[in-house]
């Protein structure tokens, strides 16, 4: 039997070409960096760069030499643009799983990390949502509990001050399931409660099947939803600052194949883009990565368009920058 172990690495761009290609249009980038060292899965990174810090962020799973301590999400951060590189820093603490990942937003020196928590410590089954919480650019970190009540958490966004957490959470009497928004305008020291009673989205519960986004002009949340016993990619948007949340709209072709793990970006003009793995072009496993593009705001959607060029493609995301450039990544199986 063979085993493999995954370890998280950096491949940053030579400091003097960070925006220039090579004469035969390459770029160029510096050696490659091992940021995790342990014995365990090191999986679903995530960077974020403010200026010349960077943060990353990543989920240690279970691997044949893991021991229970060294589970769980882990940090590290460069002040000097990558070249250096702090020491993994486990974030987890007795409220916090060690069984889930965690999603990371920066607004300036305040970051924020949504997680799985345990409600009580003393019935592991019971879990909330949990706020990882660094005002000094990662230096140091809190941890505050937001729900007291059995919420699960779904995504985070964050934009200026404000930051954003969709959730999904239960009545009784009759029993029901139904979606909330909770905000912060003080970078995440306090939330409120603005949106309860939404359509529930959690189709299967697997991670990383909905994500939100926040730009100026509003709030954006892609998801999977069930349609004839199929996932399909929906999106809904709130141009109120997430009060209120109109019906939502289903991006992929309703037909007997899989569409699922949607990503989102976006700008301030109005600009979206929403990629996902479809298997309508075959694949065992994968798929093939499309986009679906809205020129305002989320009002009318563009025709789909395939991205990778095979259907071996998963695990997409996307990101744009201050210049409009789109930047597409999946994994090749």
């Amino acid at each position: 039997m063979f085993h493999f172990m995954a370890f998280i690495f950096l491949i940053p761009f030579l400091s003097f070409l960070a925006t220039a290609q090579t004469n035969n249009c390459r770029i160029l980038w510096d050696d490659v960096k091992q940021i995790s060292f342990d014995s365990c899965h090191s999986v679903v990174p995530q960077v974020v760069a403010v200026g010349d810090t960077i943060h990353i962020l990543w989920f240690n799973a279970y691997f044949v030499q893991c021991t229970d301590g060294e589970l769980g999400i882990y940090f590290s951060r460069s002040i000097d643009g990558g070249n250096t590189f702090s020491s993994p820093q486990r974030l987890n603490t007795r409220f916090i799983s060690s069984g889930g990942q965690g999603q990371l937003v920066v607004s300036g020196k305040y970051l924020n990390v949504l997680c799985s928590a345990r409600i009580d410590t003393m019935n592991p089954v019971i879990y909330g949502i949990g706020l990882l919480r660094s005002t000094d650019a990662g230096e140091t970190w809190e941890t505050k509990i937001l729900s007291t009540e059995l919420w699960a958490a779904y995504s985070i966004a964050a934009l200026d001050s404000f930051v954003y957490i969709t959730f999904g959470y239960s009545v009784r009497n009759p029993y029901r399931l139904y979606d909330g928004v909770l905000m912060s305008n003080d970078y995440g020291a306090t939330f409120d409660t603005i949106a309860l009673g939404l359509p529930f989205t959690d189709f299967d519960g697997r991670a990383g099947v909905r994500r939100l986004l926040a730009t100026k002009r509003g709030l954006h949340f892609v998801y999977n939803v069930e349609l004839f016993g199929i996932p399909e990619i929906a999106y809904r948007r709130s141009t109120d600052n997430g009060y209120t949340w109109p019906a939502p709209e289903t991006l992929s072709t309703v037909e007997p194949l899989t569409s699922q793990q949607p990503r989102i970006g976006g700008d301030d003009n109005g600009n979206l883009y929403v990629v996902w793995n479809d298997g309508k072009y075959g694949g065992n496993f994968s798929g093939t990565i499309l986009m679906r593009q809205s020129t305002d705001n989320g009002e009318t959607w563009l025709s789909e368009q395939a991205i990778s060029q095979y259907a071996t493609a998963i695990f997409s995301d996307i990101a744009i920058d201050k210049k409009g450039h789109r930047v597409i990544v999946w994994v090749k199986s």
